[in-house]
């Protein structure tokens, strides 16, 4: 079936990431997934998924090659988390000879009740996508998050914080613009605040920058690429049923 996907500890569900956007590095991971998943414990703490199926983020595939992935993770704490991904296959249309592989190791750790903190590392390639003449294209970086909540409502289950601060770094290499279009280093410094009165309403105010080492990676006045970086504000609310 039609599966969530595996990389990554950020989320498409809003409410439950870090920040209301997401960031360079995980939109350039696998979401969704069409296919068998068949996940096994091996040991306490210890389990592996293998995927086998249809190409990232499509229903009807867009090829005839199929995709193979998995993950391994570990949880030594209820605190603690690891889980170490991957992904090999020909992802673009109607192309079944040039394949792509993306590595990516998560950690989630909260050294205290209301601080978590998200790390992530990710490296990948694939044949054929640079822009610069149809090379290898490789990309990878990193990125980590924190989230401190204050004000704390309940305990248990029904614990939530009222006030969460949220920050967010990312660092992105796209060596041949395979992902983004442009051969380029970017950047992402991402900030805001969150309100929740109420466990199932939630309220946040956001700023990020985002930063090349292109001169024509963003749009600038009267519509040319002649910016490096570029400042984006968000106000979300969510409601949670």
């Amino acid at each position: 079936g039609r599966a969530y996907g595996w990389f990554g500890t950020e989320s498409l569900h809003l409410g439950d990431s870090q920040l209301t956007t997401l960031s360079v590095l995980a939109n350039f991971t696998p979401y969704t997934n069409t296919g068998l998943f068949v996940e096994v414990e091996l040991l306490e703490g210890l389990s592996y998924m293998q995927y086998f199926g249809n190409g990232a983020e499509v229903v009807i595939d867009n090829n005839d090659a199929k995709t193979f992935g998995g993950r391994l993770s570990y949880e030594p704490t209820d605190t603690l988390s690891f889980a170490l991904h991957w992904i090999w296959g020909a992802e673009r249309n109607d192309n079944v000879h040039d394949q792509r592989w993306q590595l990516e190791l998560d950690v989630v750790f909260e050294p205290l009740t209301g601080t978590e903190l998200y790390a992530m590392l990710h490296l990948g390639q694939e044949q054929g996508a640079s822009v610069n003449g149809g090379g290898v294209g490789k990309f990878g970086g990193g990125s980590l998050a924190i989230r401190q909540g204050f004000l704390r409502e309940k305990e248990g289950a029904d614990a939530w914080h009222k006030l969460v601060f949220m920050a967010r770094g990312t660092v992105y290499r796209d060596q041949g613009g395979a992902n983004t279009g442009l051969d380029q280093t970017v950047s992402e410094v991402s900030a805001g605040v969150e309100f929740a009165p109420l466990k199932f309403i939630w309220i946040r105010g956001e700023w990020r920058l985002d930063t090349s080492s292109r001169k024509d990676a963003f749009f600038g006045k009267r519509a040319v690429r002649n910016r490096r970086h570029q400042d984006t504000w968000t106000l979300a609310m969510g409601v949670k049923f």
